[in-house]
C-alpha cells in the first residue's frame, strides 16, 4: 500500500485533527487571557457521517451536545490535516480543484472570504507567519523532485513570491519531503528527508533526517546536514504540530509512525537544534520509543516551558491494519527538555484529536470509549492529576479543540 493509500485508510479508521498552527510565544504555550474560557469543538457525528462546529464555555462538568446545536461544517474543509487556522481563520487547499481558501468562523457562522488558484505546492507541509499578515508555507513540488514555498499576504490573500528552497534533489526513485520549518533570528530551519513510494526498502522515509538552514528570506549562506538517530524530522503536515522553540533552542518531534514517516527501522523522538548551531544537537536526542515500548507517539501539542502532550497508539495491540482503529490509545505529558514522561491516567481510547483545550494550566482532552461514549477529561500537569469533565452527546469522534 503506498502513502497516500495509507493516508486515506487511516483517516477513515480514526479522524486526524486540525491543529492551531501559529506561532506561540517561548514560554507561554496556549492559555486563554485571564477570565476567558472560549472553546470551539470540531467534531463529526458517525452515521451519517457530518462534521460539526461547537462553541462552549465549559469543558470542565455538565454535558455538551451537537443535537439541535453546532455549525454544519461538511466538505467545508476538506481535508483538516493540511489546514492552517490563526485564530478563527482558517486558510485550506483543496488538492482536487488547487484551490487555497481563507474561512472565518465568527458569529456562529462558518464563512468563506476569499478563495484563489494554487498551484505551488503539491500539499501545505509547514508555515510559519513572518508578521501578522505574511504566511510563509513550504510543502513538496508538484513533481515531489523539489521542496517549494509560498508566501502569501493573508489580508488580501494574493501570492507575492514562491520558488524552490536550495535542497539536494532526491536519488532516483525517490522523492524529496518536507517535513517542518521554523524562522527564527533571520534564518529558516528545514527539516526534511527522502521517501520512497515503492517501499523498496520495506520503509516510505530513507533512515536519515536532514536538515538545511539558510538566511530568510534570501536563502543564501545555505548550510546541509543529515543525522541518523531518527528520520522525518517533523509532521510533514501543515496541520500536525511537531516543533516548537524554548529558551532559544528549536526542538523537532519526528515522525517514523506508520502512517506518516513509515519506517520502523528508527524511533520517534526529539531533536534539538541549540542556539545558534546549523545541525541537530550531537548530545541530544529525546528517544520517546525507548520510553513508550518502542511505540510511535505523535498528536503533540506544545504547552509552553519545553512541556507538550503527545497520543500514543499502543503498537503492541496491532496486529492488522484496522487494529489502528480501535481503543488502543493514550496520552502522555512530556518534559523535552529533561527527558521525561509521565502516563496520563485515563482509558485507552480510540484515536482522533491531535490538538487538545488548554486554559488555566489545564488541559483538556477528549477521550472515546466504548463502555463510555465521548467525554472531556480535565489534566492538571502541575498535580499530575486527572479528573472527568463534560460529557459530549450527539458526536461520534471530537477532531480538535480550540481555545481563543
Amino acid at each position: 500500500m503506498n502513502k497516500l493509500a495509507k493516508n486515506a485508510t487511516i483517516g477513515l479508521l480514526s479522524v486526524l485533527s486540525l491543529v492551531s498552527c501559529s506561532k506561540k510565544d517561548d514560554d507561554k504555550g496556549t492559555e486563554n487571557p485571564e477570565g476567558s474560557s472560549a472553546f470551539t469543538i470540531y467534531g463529526a457525528t458517525a452515521s451519517p457521517i457530518s462534521e460539526y462546529m461547537l462553541n462552549v464555555s465549559n469543558l470542565g462538568s455538565g454535558t455538551i451536545t451537537s443535537i439541535g446545536n453546532g455549525i454544519e461544517m461538511t466538505g467545508k474543509l476538506n481535508n483538516s490535516m493540511w489546514t492552517i487556522r490563526k485564530g478563527n481563520t482558517f486558510y485550506a487547499l483543496n488538492r482536487q480543484t488547487k484551490v487555497f481558501s481563507k474561512l472565518v468562523l465568527e458569529n456562529n457562522t462558518f464563512k468563506m472570504v476569499k478563495e484563489i488558484p494554487f498551484t505551488q505546492l503539491a500539499y501545505l507541509c509547514w508555515n510559519q507567519w513572518v508578521d501578522e499578515n505574511t504566511l510563509l508555507i513550504g510543502g513538496g513540488s508538484l513533481d515531489g523532485l523539489t521542496i517549494a514555498y509560498t508566501v502569501i499576504n493573508t489580508e488580501t490573500l494574493t501570492i507575492t513570491k514562491s520558488g524552490t528552497l536550495p535542497v539536494a534533489a532526491p536519488a532516483a526513485g525517490l522523492k524529496v519531503t518536507p517535513c517542518s520549518g521554523i524562522l527564527k533570528d533571520g534564518k529558516l530551519y528545514l527539516g526534511y528527508t527522502y521517501t520512497d513510494d515503492n517501499y523498496t526498502n520495506e520503509v516510505y522515509a530513507i533512515d536519515k533526517a536532514y536538515l538545511a538552514v539558510m538566511d530568510y528570506p534570501s536563502l543564501a549562506n545555505v548550510t546541509l546536514s543529515e543525522d541518523t538517530r531518527s528520520t522525518f524530522p517533523g509532521s510533514g503536515r501543515v496541520g500536525l504540530e511537531a516543533q516548537f522553540v524554548y529558551n532559544n533552542d528549536i526542538y523537532i518531534l519526528t515522525s517514523p509512525v506508520a502512517w506518516n514517516g513509515d519506517n520502523k527501522h528508527k524511533p520517534t523522538g526529539f531533536y534539538k537544534i541549540k542556539n545558534g548551531e546549523t545541525t541537530f544537537d550531537s548530545a541530544y536526542f529525546f528517544d520517546l520509543s525507548a520510553k513508550l515500548n518502542n511505540n510511535d507517539p505523535d498528536g503533540m501539542m506544545y504547552l509552553g516551558n519545553g512541556k507538550a502532550i503527545v497520543r500514543n497508539y499502543k503498537d503492541e495491540f496491532v496486529t492488522t491494519w484496522d487494529d489502528w482503529g480501535k481503543p488502543i490509545v493514550e496520552y502522555w505529558y512530556l518534559d523535552v527538555v529533561a527527558q521525561t514522561t509521565t502516563k496520563i491516567n485515563v482509558p485507552l481510547f480510540y484515536g482522533g484529536a491531535t490538538t487538545y483545550g488548554y486554559a488555566d494550566g489545564k488541559v483538556y482532552l477528549p477521550v472515546r470509549t466504548d463502555a463510555d461514549g465521548l467525554n472531556i477529561y480535565v489534566y492538571d500537569p502541575a498535580t499530575n492529576t486527572v479528573t472527568k469533565g463534560a460529557k459530549v452527546n450527539g458526536l461520534h469522534d471530537i477532531q480538535a479543540i480550540y481555545n481563543y
